[in-house]
């Protein structure tokens, strides 16, 4: 087995919070907070409200802020915390894993039920070409489609519609357009390590 070359890693928050107006049924967005350090996060909104499963195994996502992480969590009163624990953005042949393994969880069966939050998550990750469309990528509503990314970043896609997250700065243009694919697989089985939580 080819070995997984680490990106990055950090802390991970799960969020969610209503978009409902008060009276109707409550519908709820869910969020991702990937943190490398304090000073450099980036909060995901999660398409369809539910990180992918086995019986749907793709699912998108897109940047909706970046910034440090204490700001990001401020614009966030009304959110609720649904999990949270450790990530790992990894290389592996060729293409790039987002990783997580949870340290805590405010509901676990509400995170289990509700947003198929696992113990575990092993996704493989790539990031869509603002200037090609995709139209099986969901419409914003009220909001401007994909990133502007510099020029160097651009070039990555070559006139794809997809490249892989790699390198891990796609995720700091807000409107980055993400496609997350669920392995199926444990991380130790798919790619050889073990999450654990870095010591203080």
């Amino acid at each position: 087995m080819k070995e997984a070359k680490l990106l990055e890693e950090g802390d991970v928050s799960f969020f969610y919070k209503s978009d409902s107006p008060v009276g109707k049924k409550e519908n709820r967005s869910l969020y991702l907070l990937l943190s490398a350090d304090s000073f450099k996060s980036r909060l995901l909104k999660i398409d369809e409200r539910k990180i992918p499963d086995k019986q749907n195994n793709k699912n998108w996502a897109f940047v909706e802020r970046t910034g440090n992480k204490k700001d990001i969590k401020k614009e966030l009163p009304e959110a609720r915390v649904a999990a949270g624990g450790i990530y790992k953005i990894v290389r592996h042949e060729n293409h790039v894993h987002l990783i997580y393994s949870l340290q805590m969880s405010a509901d676990s069966k509400r995170a289990k039920n509700k947003f198929n939050i696992l113990k575990e998550g092993n996704f493989i990750v790539s990031v869509k070409n603002p200037a090609l469309p995709a139209e099986e990528f969901p419409e914003r509503a009220g909001q401007e489609q994909g990133a502007k990314f510099p020029s160097w970043l651009q070039e990555k896609f070559d006139g794809r519609r997809f490249h892989v997250l790699h390198p891990v700065d796609f995720l700091d243009y807000e409107g980055a357009e993400l496609i997350l694919i669920d392995t199926q697989k444990s991380i130790a089985e798919n790619l050889g390590i073990e999450l654990r939580e870095k010591p203080d």
